[in-house]
């Protein structure tokens, strides 16, 4: 069980990190593409060739005809590193250059030679690097030469062999720079920047983009995730009208079907659009079963808000509205966002009169208007000649409420954002509940924890929250 559990976990990370790194994609593959193009431009444009010679001398018995014993082989071992030693002497290169008649100073000479010993083996091994082939070659051999007459004399033993000298090759091939190693770095340097680029915009981007944000954020469920439809319109100023429109028109009403085919030169594509619309469907229907079955009988006044200004809470609040009518509920939509009404545009009715009338005057004749929806009703926001008159009482709002619950199974509030104004504060203390759209891309995760917390603030029932439009591909609906 431990194990399988586990598993889990390790998938899911991975599938995390695969979203990230998909997410932010065009910065790894830029910055791949910089400096694989730079590593291969530097290689191949700017870096100079350095060519390299390598002679071979061999440290052995100095009496051939002697029979080799084991202990003049170990002394000849004990002598490769001493002789190996002597070869880089200062002496040795000083008279390499006296012998090529070069203006180099010792120094520079060590500098380009290298003296190693080959693993354990008695051979002695001189390198040298040069911009130029024939000048390496001529310098390892002199150097292998000098070395020879030089070490000999001074350890006055004949046992220092050269093996093999550097020869002028025809078409010789730089030592340094390789430009195929210098790219395959640049290509793993710029992969591994990419990605640990990615990795901390992801740890420092706070906004929300996917439910789990919000769940982790929050502590709280996501009861739906909507996902973004183009609106067939694309000169228009309400995207609302148009996606609920298309919603409307394959599963709601034959009549905005003739309207749309009136007024709208679009309209054909609503067809086209039938699968885009199902799914929307499917997610309000899912939304309205959580409303119906999920959360509990005993919420039927709910207020649907949003953290801070974006798009979405409207088309959010009218949709449901629409899903619960169609389940054969009695639905109230009442728009309780003063500043910036958006039902009665929708709808398509005045707002002359609506909700803040009925606070400010107490009267509600007249205030209540059908749609075209069956089993579907709207109170507009309405207009005020005194808007900085404070039009919200608890006590007012809540006998409102239950007057309106005889009516009615649900009342669906459209309220302004939290963060915004104290509207919404006011209003979620006289409903069974608040939930809450988030749009994706948009909020935060600090100002979606200071909008509930203004909520826990006046002990509103948060029953859930709406991701709206998120980014990521593959969302239909989101079933907690």
């Amino acid at each position: 069980m431990y194990h399988k559990e586990n598993t889990d976990h390790t998938a899911i990370d991975l599938r995390q990190l695969l979203s990230i790194i998909l997410k932010r994609l065009w910065i790894i593959v830029l910055l791949t593409v910089v400096t694989t193009v730079t590593a291969a431009c530097i290689s191949l444009f700017y870096l100079t060739p350095i060519y390299e010679a390598k002679a071979l001398l061999l440290v052995n018995n100095t009496q051939p005809n002697k029979i080799t014993m084991v202990r003049d082989v170990e002394r000849d071992l004990k002598l490769v590193d001493t002789y190996a030693e002597l070869m880089k002497s200062r002496s040795v290169m000083t008279q390499a250059i006296i012998q090529m008649k070069s203006k180099m100073s010792p120094q520079q000479l060590t500098n380009k030679v290298t003296v190693n010993r080959l693993n354990t083996s008695q051979l002695i091994s001189i390198t040298v690097m040069d911009q130029r082939h024939e000048e390496a070659v001529r310098i390892v051999n002199t150097l292998a030469e000098v070395s020879q007459k030089q070490v000999n004399g001074l350890m006055k033993e004949d046992n220092l062999h050269i093996i093999e000298l550097a020869y002028v090759e025809d078409h010789p091939i730089p030592a340094k720079p390789k430009p195929l190693i210098n790219t395959l770095i640049g290509l793993l340097v710029g992969l591994l920047a990419g990605v640990a680029i990615c990795l901390l915009l992801e740890y420092w981007d706070d906004t929300i983009n996917a439910a789990g944000d919000i769940e982790k954020t929050t502590g709280l469920p996501v009861l739906a995730v909507i996902p973004k439809i183009k609106s067939l319109n694309k000169q228009s100023d309400n995207p609302t009208i148009d996606v609920y429109n298309r919603f409307a028109r394959d599963e709601i009403a034959t009549g905005l079907e003739q309207e749309l085919s009136r007024k709208r030169k679009y309209a054909k594509t609503v067809k086209k659009k039938k699968q885009m619309n199902t799914d929307v469907i499917e997610v309000y229907r899912t939304l309205c079963n959580h409303l119906q079955f999920g959360i509990g009988s005993k919420v039927r006044t709910i207020l649907v808000t949003n953290p801070g200004p974006g798009k979405g809470k409207p088309i959010t609040v009218i949709n449901l509205a629409a899903s619960l009518a169609q389940n054969g509920k009695q639905v109230l939509l009442l728009d309780a966002d003063f500043r910036n009404p958006k039902v009665h545009d929708f709808f398509r009715i005045s707002n002359d009169v609506g909700f803040i009338n009925l606070l400010q005057s107490g009267s509600h004749q007249g205030i209540v208007q059908n749609t075209f929806i069956e089993g579907l009703s709207v109170i507009p926001a309405g207009t005020a000649p005194d808007h900085n008159k404070e039009p919200f009482g608890s006590q007012q709002l809540e006998a409102f409420f239950r007057e309106m619950a005889i009516a009615f199974d649900y009342i669906l509030i459209d309220a302004p954002p939290l963060m915004s104004v104290a509207d919404a504060q006011v209003l979620a203390t006289s409903v069974d509940g608040v939930l809450i759209v988030v749009q994706a891309g948009k909020a935060n995760k600090e100002i979606l924890l200071k909008a509930k917390s203004l909520l826990d603030h006046v002990h509103a029932n948060i029953i859930g929250l709406v991701l709206n439009h998120p980014k990521i591909k593959g969302y239909r609906y989101y079933h907690n």
